[in-house]
């Protein structure tokens, strides 16, 4: 903004993958979120293959969430929501990086959600995973609701009791709904 312009576009921001990353350089132990698996090069093109134009919603259902849980043959997968409006388009991913598939599903306006694959498609292992998760994001340990006003007490007063103020910590990686690279 300026007063002589007004308000106006200072520049167009773009989500692009990290070049040259493949299958076997995912780290699903160090990702907070399951969306960072989308900075891998080979992971986002599978992604932007399978999703096409779902791509930017289904990846906004993941941003609120947790991180990962895997199977029992290492398929990593979680779920989330979108900011400010859990159970409207909450979405569920995993991914295969054996089998170098992913999987994703978002639920609708229909009983039964999205699915990318056909959910009849999916392994047994996978498919139970989502139905235990129930889209249901597992907020990351660090993060603390704060206390109501009504329940509140001094600092001193927790201290005397021998508890000391509770960790919050929230964590802001600046992660943005993904969009298509430039052409």
């Amino acid at each position: 903004w300026s007063p002589e312009r007004g308000l106006r576009v200072a520049g167009m921001l773009s989500f692009v993958p990290q070049p040259g990353t493949g299958w076997d350089d995912l780290d699903p132990d160090g990702y907070d979120n399951i969306i960072e698996a989308l900075s891998n090069e080979a992971v986002y093109k599978a992604a932007s293959k399978l999703l096409g134009d779902e791509l930017n919603g289904v990846v906004t259902g993941l941003l609120v969430g947790g991180g990962t849980e895997q199977t029992v043959t290492g398929v990593f997968y979680a779920s989330g929501c979108v900011p400010h409006a859990c159970g409207a388009a909450d979405a569920f991913m995993a991914v295969d990086a054996n089998g170098r598939k992913l999987y994703f599903a978002q639920t609708g306006d229909r009983p039964e959600p999205n699915a990318w694959p056909a959910l009849k498609t999916w392994p047994p292992a996978i498919r139970s995973a989502r139905s235990a998760r129930r889209f249901a994001p597992s907020p990351p340990s660090s993060v603390r609701p704060a206390p109501s006003p009504a329940g509140r007490r001094s600092a001193s007063r927790r201290r005397r009791r021998g508890r000391r103020n509770p960790p919050f910590a929230a964590r802001s990686r600046g992660v943005l709904p993904f969009a298509r690279p430039p052409a």
